[in-house]
């Protein structure tokens, strides 16, 4: 770590954003190993970011692990993103549900989507009779907290929404209520040891391997929700393999699981917070750290 500590003061110097936490996992032995750095210092308490498209896996994906049996075809298909809904729409606080609802669900070529991830939490909501934050927040770690009960502190990263601590995306801002396509906060620390209850309660690293050595990339891109690594073109790591699952977020976030290492990392980052249209270095400066992180 103290490597991976050294690159960062380089490398923080170059970028847009001011805000940096990372770590690594390995789910043999159970140790998780984090840093979080900021304005040029290294802090000892966990730093809070808005994990953006993160939240889909951490809901939805844990909602399929619970019960796979609520998933029928549809429901299937908008999780993996090939149910046919648009990618994206400006949605109105009154009436958003009902435009979600109106859209058929057809199964379609992988195309990801917001639309499709709120689709399927309304149908898995209508299905439990609860809501998907209450199904699923039990496998959260602490530090992982819808953004309008988090508690506002210096700790609280700013991501370039009005205000800190608010939620960057506009659609959850405007809904004002927990959705399964964005509005989760939470720490490095965090998000690794909700992967690793993931992992201790459902055996996802097994399920995932063999979904991927059975079906192609092309076929399916997402496998429970989690999106895959396409080799010839990801900002995972350095050395990337098809055997590799995680997501990214667009606030600067990400985390991907090493199928064949048994070993996570995640690296959250304010990329936003000035200029969102420019992550070609935070895209380098992750694939890097991921590389080392794998290999701690």
């Amino acid at each position: 770590m103290e490597e991976v500590k050294e690159y960062l003061k380089r490398e923080m110097e170059n970028q847009n954003f001011d805000s940096i936490s990372l770590g690594a996992l390995d789910f043999n032995t159970g140790k998780i190993t984090t840093t979080d750095y900021q304005d040029g210092n290294f802090r000892s308490k966990p730093l809070i970011y808005d994990l953006a498209s993160l939240t889909k896996p951490l809901t939805l994906g844990i909602a399929f692990f619970i019960d796979p049996d609520v998933f029928n075809n549809d429901l299937l298909n908008l999780l993996q993103h090939q149910g046919g809904l648009p990618s994206w729409a400006r949605l109105p606080k009154n009436g958003w549900k009902e435009i979600i609802k109106r859209f058929p669900v057809i199964k379609s070529k992988t195309d990801y989507s917001d639309l499709g991830a709120l689709r399927l939490m309304l149908e898995i909501e209508a299905k439990i009779g609860i809501t998907l934050q209450d199904y699923v927040q039990a496998y959260w770690a602490d530090n992982i907290v819808f953004w309008k009960e988090l508690a506002l502190t210096n700790d609280v990263v700013d991501s370039g929404s009005d205000s800190r601590g608010v939620v960057h995306d506009p659609n959850a801002f405007v809904i004002n209520r927990f959705c399964s396509h964005a509005g989760l906060f939470g720490s490095a620390e965090a998000v690794l040891k909700t992967l690793k209850n993931i992992e201790d309660q459902f055996k996802v690293i097994d399920k995932f391997t063999e979904v991927i050595e059975r079906v192609s990339y092309d076929q399916q891109r997402f496998v429970f929700g989690f999106d895959r690594v396409n080799p010839e073109n990801t900002y995972s790591c350095n050395e990337p393999h098809e055997l590799m699952v995680g997501h990214l977020g667009f606030t600067g976030t990400c985390f991907w699981i090493d199928l064949k290492k048994k070993k996570a990392f995640t690296v959250l980052s304010n990329g936003t917070v000035n200029y969102w249209y420019s992550k070609d270095s935070l895209n380098k400066v992750r694939r890097n750290l991921g590389q080392m992180l794998l290999e701690l």
